[in-house]
């Protein structure tokens, strides 16, 4: 769990965090599972948790 500022390999994890995230919108409870839990922050510590359903509030299109 981070309890510190960043290191250069956590913020690289971040930014692979929010773009493997992008394939949990409209998702299955399931298969959403399965992303949550092979997301690469997760893989390496860095977060814990378990999956919710959540609003997408932010959204770039592109």
């Amino acid at each position: 769990m981070l309890e510190a500022s960043p290191t250069q390999e956590e913020e690289a994890l971040f930014g692979q965090h929010f773009e493997y995230l992008k394939d949990l919108a409209s998702k299955d409870a399931e298969t959403a599972r399965v992303i949550f839990e092979n997301d690469p922050t997760m893989k390496a510590g860095v977060f814990e948790g378990d999956p919710y359903p959540f609003t997408v509030t932010l959204k770039s299109e592109g």
